[in-house]
């Protein structure tokens, strides 16, 4: 391959994209041919991305935790068309089998994982405890992609083996493939240790993420909680491409790796179909099969990408949160190794990137013409205050304090702008937009409110205590 085509490629996306940080690894015919960082791990400290530098992997994770549950079924312990019920009594969705979680073809709605904003979870069993609590009717055959699914896969695994799903996978996963610099948490690492900072663009400045988020929802680790280098997500690749390690049979790897859940039959001239396998996402660009998955959390956001016919793969890592400079680059690697023309992803990322904007300022417009700013709203703001109750979501709650309107979240309070009429915005900690609009009956009494996460998913509705 062209080594210094592919720096140069990088450096631009790298500027393009405002990453302060990012690190590449590239395996082909069963060797690491390519190593190496760019940018800072932290700016403040001026510390340099290398091969060794850690960072949150994100979904990624997800491929980890299949594996895990795929030598528990050489092991004889489960198997694929198993219903949760036999490893998870005391969950309601019974018809759901473990194949069904692998491959998100539950149809719970990712909207649902908004709870994680609202309500503090600290376990899987009050998360299971939470999700018990759902309408059984939002549960399809559908592909759904899902976190939390992959939080009650964890889960079993716990329960079949007596371990935490952490303990497991470094013993049977991370131990055998010589990993040993990947963690589950920042708390286990050392501060001798090259771990990158990371950031967020918030408003079109680059902020740090805080440190005080970075140990936030453990529980959640088995669907996105790993944190490791480059030089560890080569070995990951070499294993998931058959060319070491013997921690699972070759055609219980290859199972991992078929499509079972159609995502897309087509999205445009260059991928013709998009499906999910059992933790990895499936698709044919170019006439290629591709095995790749994404990976956003905390600040941090990585790209893996594999051909299983060509022997080939690569892994992107990066401290900059929402960025899809891992895909980028990873097409382009793709295209490079193809000996084909070169797409230009990164102008079509811009292209969609200028187009959501526009779709989103437009949406909020419309959402809110018909409330005037400067109306004042139909109740007296002290008559807002008080707790607002969901069965799933928790509690939230108002208070007027120095004519000045608040909503408490969890632990977090946020300053309500009035919009018109009983219509607020306000901020969350990530520069999230979001709406509530209280609800009043016929006597014009506030009886409860309606939070918005996004004009496209439904609305939350709370109702005010007595």
């Amino acid at each position: 391959m062209e080594f210094e085509k592919i720096d140069c490629f990088i450096n631009k996306i790298k500027s393009e994209w405002k990453l302060p940080g990012i690190g590449v690894g590239i395996v082909s015919e069963s060797e690491v041919v390519y190593k190496k960082g760019f940018g800072y791990g932290n700016i403040k400290e001026k510390s340099i991305v290398t091969p060794n530098t850690l960072f949150c992997i994100g979904s990624i994770t997800k491929s980890y935790t299949s594996t895990g549950i795929a030598i528990l079924k050489e092991r004889g312990l489960l198997q694929w068309k198993d219903p949760l019920k036999r490893y998870i009594p005391e969950f309601p969705f019974s018809n759901l089998t473990i194949k069904d979680l692998l491959s998100h073809q539950t149809g719970l709605p990712f909207y649902t994982e908004n709870l994680l904003f609202t309500r503090t979870i600290n376990t899987k069993e009050e998360l299971l405890e939470i999700l018990g609590k759902l309408d059984v009717n939002l549960l399809t055959e559908n592909y759904s992609y899902s976190n939390f699914m992959y939080v009650v896969l964890g889960y079993i695994i716990e329960r079949t083996t007596g371990i935490s799903w952490e303990e497991f996978t470094r013993k049977e996963v991370l131990s055998p493939l010589k990993m040993k610099d990947t963690f589950f948490s920042f708390s286990g690492i050392k501060k001798t240790q090259n771990i990158s900072a990371s950031y967020l663009i918030e408003d079109g400045i680059l902020n740090k993420y805080p440190e005080e988020l970075m140990n936030e929802y453990m529980f959640m680790n088995p669907a996105g909680g790993i944190i490791s280098t480059v030089e560890d997500q080569c070995k990951w690749i070499l294993f998931n491409l058959g060319a070491t390690g013997n921690i699972i049979k070759k055609e219980t790897l290859i199972s991992l790796q078929k499509p079972v859940a159609v995502v897309r039959a087509s999205s445009g001239k260059d991928i013709s179909y998009e499906a999910y396998c059992l933790g990895w996402k499936f698709l044919i660009y170019r006439n290629e099969p591709v095995l790749r998955h994404g990976g956003h959390v905390k600040g941090y956001s990585s790209e893996i990408v594999i051909l299983p016919r060509r022997n080939f793969g690569a892994i992107i890592l990066t401290n900059l949160g929402g960025s899809p400079a891992g895909q980028i680059i990873g097409m382009y690697l793709i295209d490079l190794l193809l000996g084909r023309e070169i797409v230009n992803w990164n102008k079509r990322f811009k292209e969609w990137k200028k187009k959501k904007d526009a779709e989103e300022k437009i949406k909020f417009g419309n959402r809110n013409k018909k409330m005037v700013k400067g109306i004042t709203p139909l109740c007296d703001k002290k008559a807002f205050t008080g707790i607002y109750s969901n069965n799933i979501y928790g509690d939230i709650m108002i208070s007027y304090e120095g004519n000045v309107l608040k909503i408490r979240i969890k632990r977090d309070w946020f300053n309500l702008q009035h919009l018109g009429q009983n219509l607020f915005e306000f901020y969350d900690k990530r520069k999230r937009r979001l709406e509530v609009e209280f609800c009043t009956d016929s006597n014009n009494k506030i009886i409860g409110l309606n939070l918005w996460f996004d004009l496209e998913m439904p609305v939350v509705n709370f109702k005010k205590g007595g």
